[in-house]
């Protein structure tokens, strides 16, 4: 695994470098906070990382990124995933077990609205 990721972007160079368990577990508080509000990083990118990760990855803040089109964001998303691929496949695991929990929560309402007939 590679510790660090360079993207060159114009000419402004962008660094994403790999989180340690202790942001990781720090960002993972941070959002499952139930006053955490997903910001633009998270609704652009349904599959990437989170806002926080993807910040403190590459050390930058939200005003960094605002002259960017969104396509050249997504490669900075993607150098942060690269060089922190245990904490993707997890979120990507964390994701799917979210989809799968709301489909089983959609189905009981409609067992429960059956069986109330």
């Amino acid at each position: 695994m590679a510790q660090s990721e360079t993207v060159i972007i114009g000419k402004k160079k962008y660094t994403a470098t790999a989180l340690t368990v202790r942001q990781v577990r720090d960002i993972m508080q941070r959002i499952e906070n139930k006053d955490y509000k997903p910001g633009l990083i998270d609704l652009l990118f349904e599959d990437g990382l989170p806002e926080p990760a993807f910040y403190i990855s590459l050390g930058i803040k939200e005003a960094d990124i605002d002259e960017l089109v969104p396509e050249q964001v997504k490669e900075l998303m993607e150098a942060v995933a690269k060089v922190n691929p245990s904490y993707a496949g997890m979120e990507k695991r964390m994701s799917a077990n979210i989809a799968n929990l709301e489909k089983l929560q959609e189905q009981l309402r409609s067992l429960s609205k059956i069986a109330s007939t």
